[in-house]
């Protein structure tokens, strides 16, 4: 018996789910630094003035000043045409992946201009399908926010350089050990907010 041929469709064919079009609104992730968190971290105080951000990487800028730049293991999908406002993206699957999935930035403090010791901040914004659990790491020195993290939903992961030397290279990143799928937005580095005690 024949099988006759499959009929072709004349019409263009779509993506049942096109991706790059999700609805993304940064302010709405959820900070896990609180004003007390700072106050512990930057000294005590009823009065917190945030700083500008220093530099912001993302899928379409991977590389600040001097040696900063974003490293990505692992990624199962980077999608840059995005449709505003979607943002890019950098998607994560350890289902698929050979090594634990990551996202990694290295800092150069130097080559922004800074000549004397600060406090930075480091914050990975991220979608986290379900719930995942992260090894949240720095080096060659410590920093405050490391260690294990179990997240979920759209969450920021900030980790804490305090009194940082403006020669002293720090890298930083989020390590997936288990759960679901997960989505890199970008990495910001800012100075710590001033706290002033009244």
């Amino acid at each position: 018996m024949s099988k006759k041929p499959a009929a072709h469709s004349t019409g263009a064919s779509k993506e049942l789910e096109p991706a790059g079009t999700q609805r993304i609104t940064f302010d709405k992730f959820k900070a896990d630094l609180t004003v007390s968190d700072l106050k512990q971290l930057v000294g005590n105080g009823t009065v917190v003035f945030p700083f500008g951000t220093i530099d912001t990487l993302s899928p379409t800028k991977t590389v600040g000043k001097g040696r900063t730049n974003i490293t990505l293991i692992e990624s199962t999908i980077v999608q840059l045409d995005t449709t505003p406002p979607a943002p890019p993206f950098a998607s994560f699957d350890k289902s698929l992946s050979q090594r634990n999935p990551a996202a990694q930035i290295h800092f150069d403090p130097a080559a922004y201009g800074n000549t004397s010791p600060w406090t930075y901040i480091v914050e990975f914004l991220i979608s986290v399908s379900g719930t995942a659990k992260f090894n949240v790491v720095t080096g060659p020195v410590n920093a405050g926010g490391t260690g294990t993290r179990t997240l979920s939903g759209d969450v920021r992961v900030s980790v804490v350089f305090s009194q940082l030397p403006s020669n002293q290279q720090v890298f930083a990143f989020i390590e997936q050990t288990s759960g679901g799928s997960w989505t890199w937005f970008q990495t910001s580095i800012s100075f710590a907010p001033l706290v002033i005690e009244l």
